[in-house]
């Protein structure tokens, strides 16, 4: 902007001969909508189409002379269209006989306004093509939601829809108001109840599936929610290499995608990951519903002779699965684990057998930080069906000197709870033995309750680049909480502090440790929920931490009295949170 008008003045002349006004009109100035759609989709048995011609001069009754092409000669286009006395709209009535149209056909018209009534202001001319695509109800199918339930960390649900499939298409479907009124988490107002909305997905080629853009009539406050996927997306914009790796499959007639290979826009606010649950489910009839559900969170960590760490995993598994592949890696890097262990190309697998009942497998840990669990769900014909990952860290408590009592400035949970401000409170502190500069908080929500073990990780080794390791709060928020930073995924991934510095695309914050107070800025750090990175929560709070013996570098923050502040087991529904309000941390897809 600040470009575009120093450019204005500077093309500005002295000379006040050089301007030369506007045309003012001298007719009525009519003109097409810009908002006519380049396609009318029509259905069965209709037999007329409006369009809208609009002036500005409203004065009158007129009349408008409007030249029609219509090469299949099908349509009956008037020659003209009359505007009522003091009317700005008027409808240029087309009619046809229904059966002359064939499905899947595209039919052009373009339409004309007569020179002498246009404006040079709007559009004189506008085309578009007629369209019967007919679809039959194939009656209702079960649908897992992996899309809103992705973006706000919420329960994949399972309910009922109504599904179509095209009469010349066979394996096009669409879903008719998928979060309509059928969809639980809605309320009266969050939906249209007056249109149809579709989400359409192409499975006519059953290993390459793919979903078209598709409104949903749904808009939580942000803008309606639109979906799509990223093979959809691909081929729209004419590049099918690219979506490669992206495509959803039909099997025993359940329709599946990859994690993270949907996408979701609120608006016009561009396009956030989906189905990063790999949840996304919708059975047809007939399809085969198997249960390959996998669970294998961290069980615990245990000591054995000679110092050596192992992580206890527990796995449990649905009826259907044949066998389930589970590692632990170090980082958080499990799609790469993930396509390992497919290939057989990861060491340290451990491959366990159908069980009704849990089973445990356990790996040594060879140093302290952030590790992830890996587990793939197989069926009976070696397909891999659902993974499941999640992180943990793991941090020697023999390793750490305890250095006090800190001032602890809460900016990362508090804030996220209805009613509450940033606040602090004194909490323990404690620094790596071997690695000045990592340091730890101990229990740090102790006011909000007394149960919660977890331990705030900061790694301070260079000053100037702080950032939040992962590390499990174990306080309970309809989830347990963790802490997390963009720069620790990025690290947790195999960069280097200077390797993310060197890249200009990536915009990550770090905090700083100056003068004995450790500062995480906006951003720089946030929550999660299970070691789940897609529900991923970034601070919009600064949070900082005063060490002990700083002096007057106290935290400007107003402290609390802890007293207060014990509310006991944390509840989404009782703090305000709710699906819609609190898991709004969604990521732009990296498209």
């Amino acid at each position: 902007m600040v470009v575009a008008t120093a450019a204005g003045f500077a093309s500005c002349s002295d000379d006040d001969n050089d301007y030369v006004p506007a045309q003012v009109p001298g007719n009525a100035q009519v003109y097409f909508s810009n908002a006519q759609e380049s396609t009318v989709n029509i259905v069965e048995d209709q037999t007329e189409i409006d369009v809208k011609v609009l002036r500005q001069d409203t004065i009158g009754e007129l009349t408008v002379n409007i030249v029609a092409n219509d090469p299949s000669g099908i349509f009956n286009i008037p020659s003209t269209v009359t505007f009522a006395d003091r009317e700005a709209v008027a409808n240029l009535h087309i009619t046809y006989d229904f059966a002359d149209i064939e499905g899947n056909v595209r039919y052009p018209i373009s339409l004309k306004i007569d020179e002498k009534d246009a404006t040079l202001y709007g559009d004189a001319s506008t085309s578009f093509v007629v369209l019967y695509a007919p679809w039959k109800s194939i009656g209702e199918c079960k649908y897992t939601d992996g899309l809103i339930s992705s973006l706000y960390n919420a329960d994949p649900l399972t309910y009922l829809v109504e599904v179509e499939e095209s009469m010349t298409q066979p394996g096009l479907y669409r879903i008719v108001n998928p979060y309509g009124a059928g969809y639980p988490y809605n309320e009266p107002g969050d939906y249209d109840p007056d249109n149809n909305y579709y989400m359409t997905i192409n499975a006519t080629n059953p290993s390459k599936v793919y979903m078209e853009e598709s409104p949903t009539g749904c808009n939580w406050g942000r803008g309606e929610f639109i979906f799509f996927s990223i093979a959809g997306l691909r081929l729209a914009q004419g590049n099918p290499a690219a979506a490669e790796g992206y495509y959803g499959t039909v099997k025993n007639g359940v329709i599946t995608f990859p994690k993270g290979s949907l996408l979701g826009a609120m608006g016009e606010d561009g396009w956030y990951t989906c189905n990063a649950n790999g949840k996304f489910k919708l059975v047809l009839p007939g399809g085969i519903d198997g249960d390959y559900s996998i669970s294998a969170p961290l069980a615990g960590i245990i000591d054995y002779v000679g110092g050596v760490k192992k992580a206890v995993v527990e796995v449990s598994m649905g009826k259907d699965v044949k066998t389930v592949k589970v590692a632990v890696i170090k980082g958080s890097d499990t799609e790469t684990a993930i396509e390992a262990i497919e290939e057989d190309k990861l060491d340290g697998v451990v491959t366990l057998n159908y069980s009704e009942s849990e089973q445990t497998a356990d790996f040594t840990l060879a140093e302290e930080g952030t590790y992830s669990i890996v587990a793939i769900a197989y069926d009976k014909s070696g397909e891999a069906q659902e993974t499941y990952t999640t992180m943990f860290s793991h941090y020697d408590n023999d390793n750490w000197t305890t250095l006090g009592e800190c001032d602890y400035a809460d900016g990362l949970l508090l804030p996220l709870l209805q009613g509450f401000e940033p606040m602090s409170w004194p909490a323990a502190i404690q620094q790596h033995n071997a690695k000045p500069g990592l340091y730890r908080v101990l229990q740090p929500y102790w006011p909000l309750n007394e149960e919660a073990d977890g331990a705030l990780v900061i790694d301070a080794t260079d000053p100037a680049h702080v950032y939040v390791p992962y590390a499990s709060s174990g306080l309970d928020v309809d989830g347990i909480l963790d802490w997390y930073s963009d720069a620790a995924s990025l690290i947790d991934a195999g960069m280097t502090i200077e390797d993310i510095l060197a890249d200009s695309k990536l915009e990550v914050v770090f905090g700083t440790l100056a003068d004995g107070v450790i500062t995480i800025p906006v951003g720089g750090a946030g929550v999660m929920f299970d070691g789940d990175k897609s529900s991923f929560i970034p601070s919009k709070y600064v949070t900082e931490i005063v060490l002990p013996g700083s002096g007057d570098n106290a935290s400007t923050v107003a402290k609390v009295n802890v007293k207060s502040l014990n509310i006991g087991k944390l509840s989404v529904e009782k703090r305000g949170f709710s699906v819609k309000k609190m898991r709004s941390g969604v990521k732009k897809a990296a498209i």
